[in-house]
Order: C-alpha cells, then sequence, then structure tokens
C-alpha cells in the first residue's frame, strides 16, 4: 500500500523459484553443506527451503486476495476510528484475506508433499522420499501408495473449495439481508 512501485521487485522475487529449478538448490547445498551441517543436520532444515519453493504461490495466491479488496478504504476507515496497525490488520485485513490464507495454505501443503529433490539431498525421511523407497522395494502397494497421495491431495483441494464457498455464501446471505433491511426502512419511512 505504501510503496506500490516495488510491486514489479517482489513479483520478480517470487517468480525466481520457477526459473531457478531445485536442482540449482539442491547444487547450492552441496556447496554450503561442510559449513553449515549444524542446520543442514536438523529436523528443520527444509523449511527455508519449501519457503523459498512455496513463495510464488503464497504470494501470488494472497496478492490475488489483497487485489480484490478495497485496502486502501478498509486500513483508512480501521485507522480514521483510532485503531492501531497491528489491530486493523488482524481484525480488518486478515478476515478479508481468509480464503486467500487458506489457498496458500493449501497449496504450499502441496507442494510439500510433492517435494523430492532437496529431502533426498539432505536425507531426509519425508513422504515423497519413503514413496520411492517404497515403490522401488514393493512396486504394486508402492503404486497404491503414490494413488492414495493422489487422492489426499485431490481431497484437500475439494476441502479447499468448500471452505472458501461456505464464506462467499455467507457474505452473499448477509448482504442480501442487509438490502432487505434497507427497502424495509425505506418502505417503513
Amino acid at each position: 500500500m505504501r510503496l506500490p512501485k516495488a510491486r514489479a521487485l517482489i513479483e520478480f522475487v517470487t517468480v525466481l523459484p520457477y526459473m531457478i529449478p531445485a536442482i540449482a538448490l539442491v547444487a547450492g547445498i552441496f556447496v554450503i553443506k561442510p559449513h553449515a551441517r549444524w542446520f543442514l543436520n536438523s529436523d528443520f532444515s527444509l523449511i527455508p527451503f519449501y519457503v523459498v519453493l512455496s513463495l510464488p504461490f503464497t504470494y501470488r495466491s494472497i496478492d490475488a486476495g489483497l487485489r480484490a479488496i478495497d485496502l486502501r478504504t478498509l486500513v483508512d476507515a480501521s485507522r480514521s476510528l483510532g485503531a492501531g496497525w497491528l489491530y486493523t490488520l488482524r481484525t480488518v485485513i486478515v478476515p478479508n484475506l481468509r480464503t486467500s490464507i487458506i489457498s496458500a495454505s493449501f497449496l504450499t501443503a502441496a507442494v510439500v508433499v510433492g517435494e523430492f529433490t532437496i529431502a533426498d539431498t539432505l536425507l531426509k525421511e519425508t513422504l515423497p522420499r519413503f514413496q520411492a523407497t517404497f515403490t522401488a522395494r514393493e512396486p504394486q502397494a508402492g503404486y497404491l501408495l503414490n494413488l492414495l497421495a493422489l487422492l489426499t491431495t485431490t481431497l484437500l483441494f475439494i476441502l479447499l473449495s468448500v471452505l472458501t464457498r461456505k464464506r462467499d455464501s455467507s457474505r452473499r446471505s448477509f448482504a442480501a439481508a442487509l438490502l432487505a433491511a434497507e427497502k424495509h426502512q425505506e418502505t417503513a419511512s
């Protein structure tokens, strides 16, 4: 809101994970591996890499949500009523971005469930690594496991659709109730 010209730079940075494939990240891991063994051996070492991989999806989802609302008017109204920035963010902006935040979290989950290269390089036992080793040992059962993972991801996106539709229909019914109340008030006066 304060730096609208920075949008182009932010969009460029968020597109970098598309342009730089995961294998390039893995090559970078090999370069820093001798110097950062303390971090790469921890259970949390996959988090920064997964953040980079899911950044484009998260940014696009939240940016679409921000463009769908009249952000400047909402913030100005909240600030003119005496609310601070943190209160405005928590009570005005985040509830309006509920659908975008849910979408971003489901897209991030889908990216994490499907990422194999980085987890294999860091020797972390994740679902994709387990699927690969299990399919090599037991091909028929491994393909069933892969099918279950695909169905689970599909069910997550169906759940996303249900969660976001419920909110939209309640918003429409609220708007319809407001219009009905205004019409009733006009006819009463």
